[in-house]
């Protein structure tokens, strides 16, 4: 079969809607993370589940030393992306773990697809690691992180369609209210340029109901679905 990409900004539906249509049975959907934080992964290598818990651990440890009390849930994104100090040997094994991890993902997905199903991806590599979005993201990819993005940007597999769930950034930041506006403006822009480069990139306009989002983005799919069983 095929893989879709649902990106968009946080609050733009992607998880819901990805779900949905797998949950639906409308169509033969499968569901796959393909973010950059492993802690939203539903699917992870071993190795990837133990860095997570000895960074959560890392954490409480630290915020008990400063006499804080550590939240029950720790939001992942304290510990996951919290800045530590960085060793050669560390370096390198974070990155083949990082590396390893984008494609075991994609192993799963092209199992998926030799059984029949269309793989809807909750993000995707290519739109975390591409240089215009990375630099809207003001991040600052060096070493290691560095050649992660370099490799997944140019060579990892590209989703087969690419569905932006697209709306002002005033409306997101009402949804969800974590990025600030000016952030998912900039994401937004640098979206939209990757998105010239892209084969088979088709916006969608989530002002609307989810519902009204949740069908167009099923009939895009059963619509390209259709358009690659007449070409074979």
């Amino acid at each position: 079969m095929f893989s879709v990409a649902l990106i968009g900004g946080d609050g733009a539906g992607k998880t819901t809607i990805a779900k949905r249509l797998e949950e639906s049975g409308q169509i033969p959907v499968k569901y796959l993370y393909m973010g950059m934080s492993a802690q939203s992964s539903e699917r992870a290598l071993p190795t990837t589940r133990l860095v997570l818990f000895i960074k959560r651990r890392s954490y409480r440890k630290l915020m008990e030393k400063e006499g804080k009390e550590p939240e029950e849930r720790i939001p992942h994104y304290l510990y996951e992306y919290a800045p530590a100090k960085r060793r050669p040997i560390w370096d390198t094994v974070r990155f083949l773990n990082r590396l390893a991890e984008a494609w075991y993902r994609q192993a799963i997905s092209w199992r998926y697809q030799s059984r029949g199903y269309i793989v809807v991806y909750d993000r995707h590599f290519l739109f975390d690691t591409a240089p215009v979005v990375s630099r809207s993201n003001n991040q600052k990819v060096a070493g290691p992180n560095r050649l992660l993005y370099q490799i997944l940007n140019r060579f990892y597999p590209r989703p087969s369609l690419t569905v932006f769930l697209d709306a002002p950034p005033e409306v997101l930041f009402s949804r969800k209210g974590e990025a600030s506006v000016e952030e998912l403006g900039r994401r937004r822009h640098a979206v939209l340029e990757q998105g010239k480069v892209v084969k088979n990139f088709i916006v969608v306009d989530v002002t609307r109901s989810l519902g009204e989002v949740y069908e167009e983005v099923r009939d895009l799919i059963i619509e390209y679905s259709g358009t690659i069983h007449t070409k074979n």
